[in-house]
């Protein structure tokens, strides 16, 4: 060691050696201060240069230490989080576009609010980011598994930061409160900030859930999307080009603690064009809870209306039971939350009206009566004898008798009759053929069928349709090579819609509309306009026809007579008192899976003379149509009657 005391100390020509000068003083028993009596000095030992030296020599080598761990070990990231990541550019939401009813009332709008992010880049260390994520996952009280799986990162054994995107939602729709609160403990969660966010709100609930769908995070476009609410389902998701909107960009400066600084540039996101829809959210509204009022009195538990405007396609009306409520998706949904609702046996997620397939029952029985008609396989007057059943010989058991059954003995019926009271003889008559009538046969009954639109997507604006099935002899041998043989008692099954014919409530309605327009087969059409940020009209959804003319007038006016004596007198009479006048037809279908259940149908049309309106109600497992669908279309027709059809007359 260095001797730092080898030069003397002279005071008043007195020489001094470094020693004395820390002496100490202890004093002796019975000493007196004064006279100095009994003062002893006492030189200090080397014991506590060594260890002041010792504890500076080791706060020298760990000193050295940091270096080396900051240097070495991590010089890289540093570097590299010195260079390139102390300004890096982050995305703003844009306001996603406002969805109107036909009457201008907002039925999808926005609620600013904030989100709670993580932005990886902002912590060099990455053996902290998870750490940090535990704690901000803790904060938003969730799990870092919860979290991940938000943002759409797969568990694993061990962490990997490297499976991250760059920016991680920890938490949605933040108030105001809970804002304050994060920023009074921000300096413990480096990378995390509050962002601005809108949430998504449907003012309506569950009634438009079913059109209108519900948004969720886009995790699809890597690290450049996480930021965007993008559609889902519905409306939400067939128009979400136009609803999106453009990203803003800003650029930002944090510090080495991944603590926000400093915004240096920024540019402005554009919000999502608006959209106006055909739908009457009003009639939607009452339609979805008379619809849900009486399938819980009925203790039923699912089913679809259709309400469509005959004159042009539009849809008015669209509602799938039971449905989820669009405001859950508001703040985002748990993993655990969404896989309850995914697996509950009453399919919520299943939009019933389009993408669930059923027998038709007799709601198929007017458009068989206007192929029948068409094709010249009867005389409209002819009358046929309804004794309950018809029999035939069963070609593959001589002697024995294959037996058809009708719901009851209608004695004598002609066509409108056997529309009114859905006589199943009539048409396995003019459909199979019986007697000295030769029937439509199958591959008619599927033309005509087809013409009407069913076997085929209707082509709606809204995602997840089906087309159905109309059978014949080439899908039987496909689909049943067990027994691919086409046989009479097909085509009788088909001529009521049963067997193994599979339809939609949209195809059901728009065939309805068809016939209530006399011949023209629409699209359907939810969307009206898509609208720019001032309300200018940037594209228009104008009707468009399928097919036209492919059955006469005068055929139709007979159909359509059928259907109103249904109404009048027959098996929709509970309808008769309903003004305007109503025609329409029920339908009761079995269900194929337990003997005697069925799903109850009704369709039909107002005004008689002049139809602005055509709804279908399907009730699934709903017994009898005239008992449990009816009644729903009672409802619903008697509330447009009275607050859309009068104020339309007065108004003209």
């Amino acid at each position: 060691m260095f001797n730092f005391f080898s030069h003397h100390t002279v005071r008043k020509g007195v020489e001094l050696h470094p020693e004395e000068i820390f002496m100490d003083a202890h004093n002796a028993p019975g000493f007196s201060r004064e006279s100095a009596e009994g003062v002893i000095l006492h030189a200090i030992s080397d014991k506590p240069f060594f260890i002041f030296f010792a504890v500076l020599f080791a706060g020298l080598i760990a000193l050295a230490g940091k270096l080396a761990y900051l240097e070495v070990a991590h010089g890289r990231d540093y570097a590299k989080r010195s260079e390139q990541n102390q300004f890096f550019v982050v995305q703003s939401p844009a306001e996603r576009g406002i969805v109107y009813d036909r009457n201008r009332k907002p039925v999808a709008v926005n609620e600013p609010a904030f989100s709670l992010v993580f932005r990886k880049k902002s912590v060099a260390d990455s053996s902290e980011i998870k750490t940090v994520l535990e704690s901000l996952a803790r904060f938003a009280h969730k799990s870092l598994d919860e979290v991940l799986a938000e943002n759409g990162v797969l568990p694993a054994r061990e962490f990997d930061p490297a499976s991250l995107p760059q920016e991680v939602i920890v938490a949605e729709g933040l108030n105001r409160d809970d804002a304050l609160e994060f920023q009074s403990q921000s300096d413990f969660f480096p990378g995390a900030e509050l962002a601005q966010d809108f949430l998504r709100a449907y003012p309506y609930g569950p009634s438009l859930t079913s059109v209108l769908g519900y948004v969720g995070r886009d995790l699809s476009g890597g690290d450049t999307q996480i930021n965007i609410m993008a559609g889902k389902a519905g409306i939400e998701l067939y128009y979400d080009r136009e609803l999106r909107g453009v990203l803003g960009k800003k650029a930002i400066e944090i510090n080495a603690k991944g603590q926000f600084q400093e915004e240096h540039a920024s540019e402005d996101g554009k919000s999502g064009n608006a959209l106006m829809l055909n739908i009457d959210a009003e009639l939607q509204d009452f339609a979805y809870r008379a619809f849900q009022d009486h399938l819980l009195q009925a203790g039923k538990r699912a089913g679809a209306i259709v309400i469509s405007d005959p004159r042009d396609g539009s849809i008015l009306a669209f509602v799938s039971f039971p449905t989820v409520d669009g405001n859950l998706f508001k703040k985002g949904m748990s993993q655990n939350a969404f896989q309850k609702l995914a697996n509950d046996p009453a399919f919520p997620f299943l939009n019933r009206a389009i993408s669930a397939l059923y027998p038709a029952g007799s709601t198929i029985k007017p458009m068989l009566a206007s192929a029948a008609l068409e094709e010249n396989i009867i005389d409209p007057a002819r009358k046929i004898f309804d004794e309950g059943f018809i029999s035939i010989p069963n070609p593959y058991k001589p002697g024995e008798q294959s037996i058809f059954k009708d719901w009851k003995a209608l004695g004598w019926v002609d066509m409108r009759r056997a529309i009114a009271y859905s006589a199943n003889v009539y048409f396995y008559t003019i459909g199979g053929g019986y007697r000295d009538i030769q029937g439509l046969g199958v591959s008619r009954i599927k033309k005509y069928l087809s013409l009407f639109g069913f076997g085929e997507n209707s082509g709606i604006d809204v995602p997840g349709e089906k087309a159905g099935v109309i059978p014949d002899q080439d899908w039987k041998a496909i689909k049943h090579p067990e027994d691919p043989i086409w046989r009479l008692g097909d085509t009788y099954h088909i001529s009521i819609g049963q067997g193994d014919m599979r339809v939609t409530a949209l195809q059901i309605n728009m065939a309805t509309a068809a016939i209530a327009n006399w011949g023209t087969l629409f699209e359907p059409r939810i969307a009206k306009t898509v609208l720019d940020e001032s309300g200018n009209v940037v594209a228009e959804f104008a009707p468009r026809v399928r097919r036209a003319n492919f059955v006469s007038r005068d055929d139709l006016k007979i159909v359509r007579e059928g259907m109103r004596m249904a109404v009048v007198e027959g098996s929709a009479s509970a309808l008769s008192s309903v003004a305007p006048p109503v025609a329409g037809k029920t339908g009761t279908a079995e269900t194929g899976r337990v003997k005697g259940e069925t799903h109850a149908w009704f369709t039909g049309f107002a005004p008689y003379d002049n139809p602005e309106i055509a709804v279908t109600v399907f009730v699934e497992r709903g017994g009898e149509g005239s008992l449990m669908a009816v009644p729903i279309a009672r409802d619903i027709l008697s509330w447009w009657a009275e607050n859309r059809y009068q104020k339309a007359g007065i108004a003209q």
